[in-house]
């Protein structure tokens, strides 16, 4: 009697019991990797990637706590919308947990969480659409969140790429569950698991699962014999199926989706430069990877590289699936023609993956066709290995689950012997090349096979004694009930080990050269107390890269952004690079400025910077406040502008603008040629006495995207507000609306008449209301349509 009905018999309905194996091993993971995790940070002060999010998590944290909904930031990126950047997580659900535990803890959490929702669907769905054994649907579901390939490109380096890994076995469940005979409910329900997909990872792999669930579609509605309908309503269905699905997945996260479609085509530096070429968002950028050599790095990285020896028994155990599938060929094409989704999932993945090399094929041949399929040519591999490892995970369960049957007629073909030998050796190179004499000589042979050193030689002998058994049972089948489970139980643990080692990769979970960050030096502790203090690095010190700065909310000029400000971006393009003469990222420049540039500090409210120790700041009006260990904390002597006034408005070309930098402010403001033509602005001077110099009082940042002062003159005046112009800002003086226009190229410029008034700075993303209207509309359709098939048992 098989597994699943000795467990019915225990008195658990189908249904329940299989969310319930689901569950427990998704909360014994959880809680294993809560215990296992040491705190934050996870990776060293020079490699950030592993730690890139670990500002934003925790800004994020700091805004439920104070119950804000913030749209714009003063921290990150001298004042810019993070809404509105293609990752903003402020619509998960379980930041609820902000509440209950410190910055540090939250972060931890936000890395495990998402460990625990990908083995819960991945093991939910092998038990409840593939009907396997539940100890391969839990070693399958650990299987697959060791995201071997992934390991490979970058999924597993950064947090903010794992959702889309951790959410897609819920979009296999939404289809899978509901497709055959709900359709329409199966294509709303995969809508609202990739919108919220975008609501806890961003814009990272949303268009590429929208793609790939398209394909789904289509594939499973044109595929042989799944339903007996006319070919005229399998398009009809697919056509509505496709609507549905895009609908909702779009809809349902339009609140954030349309302001950061429209900030990605107006204000992001990625349309107008292709920085940072990810094929996040937009699909589509200046300079596509090329797909075949993508392809070569991910097979020769997971064969000869898998980073890890607990792969090892991975692709031992490939090699004896692969060698029963090949000397079985009828039995498994039967088994496969009855799992239809197994087919189609498989299917659609291998289209996925051929459509870039064929669309860019295709598009070379014809003007036509490049306009029309040149956006297909530009998808990336890195973002969506992880179907590839779902695929290459369902694949080995279901042959493991049906080998007792395959390997009876396997045991005399000759493909079957290589396979097992291959196997063996497989699980025993790592012990052997643990001694240095056989290392020695085999890598003076092939080099490449110094990737399969192991660690330590304990762990190379653990996984060749687990290696050899499993081969073992998989060879003889014996037929012990006790080697049946001891075989199954050591798969989980192979799972496991292989989940572990994604976990770990870039030292996430572990808290590694904490001393690199300095966090006991004096400079440290000064930057760490400056809450709501402006800070322009002149010696740019290690850990300030990323969004070290959000940890305590010191506004400044760093921070990460996967669509960055254009408008900075191309200012720090032009002025400091073009002045360093060096190149550069975005997102961590060296903003080392003294010639001739010591009055950017005169534009930005700059409250203090750091130097390398015993260096004199060349800045003027800056003190030394903190000798430190490593650097020098300078802080300016009077306080920093908030607000700078002008009696002349020119209209210059943007190299005259920006070289403008290098001279302090004194009463002119400049528009760029471009800008002024854009907002309609002319020159114009205004009369002021300079005994009657206009002032600015109660500067006050009411919310995270709110800001008001008052201001007096004697005179008509131009105010510049020094924090980043976006589209979404409006002024407001004397509660009435005021034009505004990009001063300086950077910031927020604007008209002000003679006498005193009060100025509120509002930001609001631009089509906020439209995106919540139709996220809203979207939420109740999508109610609507799951009470008129309440019905249907989920």
């Amino acid at each position: 009697m098989s597994e699943q009905y000795n467990l019915k018999a225990v008195g658990f309905e189908k249904r329940y019991r299989n969310l319930l194996i689901a569950f427990v091993t998704a909360f014994f993971v959880g809680i294993y990797l809560w215990f296992y995790s040491t705190l934050p940070p996870y990776g060293t002060p020079g490699n950030e990637l592993s730690n890139h999010l670990w500002g934003v998590i925790v800004s994020t944290a700091h805004k439920w706590r104070a119950l804000t909904l913030s749209f714009w930031d003063r921290e990150i990126g001298a004042g810019t919308a993070l809404y509105s950047s293609g990752f903003y997580p402020i619509f998960n659900p379980t930041n609820i947990t902000a509440f209950f535990c410190d910055d540090a803890n939250f972060f931890k959490i936000k890395i495990i969480e998402t460990y625990v929702f990908g083995v819960f669907f991945a093991v939910l769905v092998l038990l409840e659409i593939f009907r396997l054994r539940w100890t391969y649907a839990v070693f399958g579901g650990l299987l697959y969140m060791g995201l071997g390939f992934g390991r490979q490109a970058t999924l597993t380096d950064s947090s903010c790429f794992l959702w889309g890994c951790a959410l897609f076995p819920a979009l296999i469940y939404a289809f899978g569950k509901f497709a055959e005979k709900k359709w329409m409910l199966a294509a709303a329900f995969a809508g609202f698991v990739v919108s919220m997909q975008f609501f806890t990872e961003g814009a990272s792999q949303f268009l590429q699962t929208v793609l790939w669930g398209m394909l789904f579609w289509t594939v499973h509605s044109f595929w042989p014999h799944v339903r007996k309908i006319t070919l005229s309503q399998m398009t009809s269905r697919w056509i509505i199926g496709c609507v549905v699905f895009g609908f909702f997945a779009v809809g349902l996260c339009a609140v954030q989706f349309v302001p950061t479609f429209y900030f990605s085509f107006i204000d992001s530096i990625r349309m107008s430069s292709g920085q940072y070429q990810i094929n996040n968002f937009p699909l589509i950028y200046p300079n596509p990877v090329e797909p075949k050599g993508s392809v070569m790095k991910f097979l020769t990285g997971i064969l000869i590289s898998p980073g890890g020896v607990s792969w090892r028994v991975i692709m031992a155990l490939f090699l004896l699936a692969m060698a029963m599938v090949l000397t079985n060929i009828k039995y498994f094409q039967k088994l496969f023609r009855k799992e239809r989704l197994f087919g189609i999932i498989c299917t659609t993945t291998i289209i996925y993956f051929l459509i870039p090399p064929v669309a860019g094929w295709l598009a070379s041949g014809s003007a036509l066709l490049t306009q029309i399929l040149k956006p297909l040519s530009y998808i990336t591999f890195a973002y969506a290995v992880h179907m590839i490892d779902f695929a290459a995970m369902l694949v080995l369960v279901f042959v493991l689950n049906h080998s007792e049957k395959a390997v009876r007629s396997s045991k005399k073909n000759i493909v079957w012997i290589i396979a097992v030998f291959m196997a063996v050796l497989y699980v025993l190179l790592p012990v052997m090349m643990s001694f240095s004499f056989v290392k020695d000589a085999v890598i003076a042979v092939c080099p490449v096979l110094e990737a399969f050193v192991p660690a330590s030689f304990k762990s190379a002998c653990v996984i060749f004694i687990v290696g050899i058994f499993l081969i073992f049972y998989y060879v003889f089948q014996p037929r012990q009930k006790w080697m049946s489970y001891a075989a199954r139980v050591t798969l989980i643990f192979v799972g496991f080990m292989v989940m572990m080692l994604s976990f770990q990769w870039n030292n996430k979970g572990q808290q590694t050269h904490l001393a690199d960050y300095y966090l006991d030096t004096p400079e440290m502790k000064y930057y760490q107390n400056a809450r709501g203090k402006f800070y322009l690095p002149y010696d740019d010190f290690n850990v300030s890269g990323h969004n070290y700065n959000l940890l305590y909310d010191v506004a400044g000029t760093s921070g990460f952004l996967q669509l960055p400000s254009k408008r900075f971006n191309q200012f720090m393009a032009s002025y400091h690079n073009d002045r360093m003469k060096t190149k550069e990222f975005w997102w961590m420049p060296k903003y080392k400025v003294s010639t001739p540039a010591s009055a950017i500090a005169t534009r930005f409210p700059v409250d203090f910077t750091m130097i390398q120790l015993g260096t004199d700041l060349p800045w003027s009006g800056f003190q030394k406040e903190i000798n430190g260990d490593n650097f020098d904390v300078w802080v300016r002597e009077a306080p920093a502008p908030r607000v700078l006034f002008a009696t002349t408005l020119l209209v210059e070309n943007f190299d005259s603008v920006i070289k403008a930098f290098d001279v302090p402010f004194a009463g002119v403001m400049r528009v760029t040629s471009e800008d002024a033509a854009i907002f309609n602005v002319d020159e114009k001077v205004f009369p002021n006495s300079s005994k009657d110099k206009p002032q600015y009082s109660d500067f006050v940042q009411v919310r995270g995207d709110e800001l008001t002062f008052k201001t007096n003159s004697a005179t008509e005046i131009f105010v510049m507000v020094p924090e980043i112009f976006q589209s979404g800002w409006k002024v407001f003086v004397d509660d009435g609306k005021v034009k505004i226009f990009p001063a300086d190229h950077l910031f927020v410029g604007f008209e002000v008449p003679a006498g005193e008034h009060v100025v509120v700075m509002k930001f609001l993303p631009p089509y906020f209301q439209i995106g919540l209207l139709i996220s809203l509309v979207s939420l109740l359709l999508f109610v609507l349509l799951i009470l008129r098939v309440q019905k249907v048992k989920f």
